[in-house]
């Protein structure tokens, strides 16, 4: 009998470089966006102009005042970052080797409605309702019943 995988809560935070109020965003123009953001965090150049200014650059929404995020087809790729810690005392990170798989889901609101861009044996499927019930739009990403993901062999595509 194997022994079940320890969890326990963890909490999402601003990342130590901002102002500690939201997630970072970050736009590139690039496709070897991660390796210059982790460029960028080193020498800590999130203040300067091109990381400040690219949200005022963007399409707005003609719901609100957010800017409209571009897709990769347009050659413009957006990352998120947060810290991300063990909700005990001393708020200790996470142990990235027992981080396997790490993300975040971005919806869009249609008539009322929450939608996905699905993506279906890696053919976009387009934006569909979103489903209601807590589960990732990504199949190597969905928790099964023990809460944990299936290890999987082949290294996937950023999505």
């Amino acid at each position: 009998m194997t022994n079940p995988q320890h969890q326990h809560p963890v909490r999402i935070k601003a990342p130590f470089y901002g102002d500690g109020s939201h997630a970072g965003l970050h736009r590139y123009l690039d496709a070897e966006f991660v390796n210059r953001f982790r460029q960028d965090v080193k020498r800590q150049r999130f203040e300067e102009s091109q990381f400040v200014g690219w949200m005022s650059e963007e399409r707005h929404s003609r719901h609100d005042d957010k800017p409209v995020l571009r897709l990769p087809l347009h050659r413009a790729f957006h990352l998120v970052s947060c810290e991300v810690m063990c909700e005990q005392m001393g708020e200790p990170a996470l142990c990235p080797q027992r981080v396997t798989s790490a993300g975040f889901v971005i919806r869009r609101a249609r008539g009322g409605k929450e939608q996905a861009w699905m993506v279906d044996d890696g053919e976009p499927r387009g934006w569909e309702d979103a489903p209601t019930e807590f589960r990732d739009p990504d199949i190597y990403r969905r928790l099964c019943a023990s809460g944990v993901l299936h290890k999987r062999t082949d290294e996937p595509t950023y999505s």
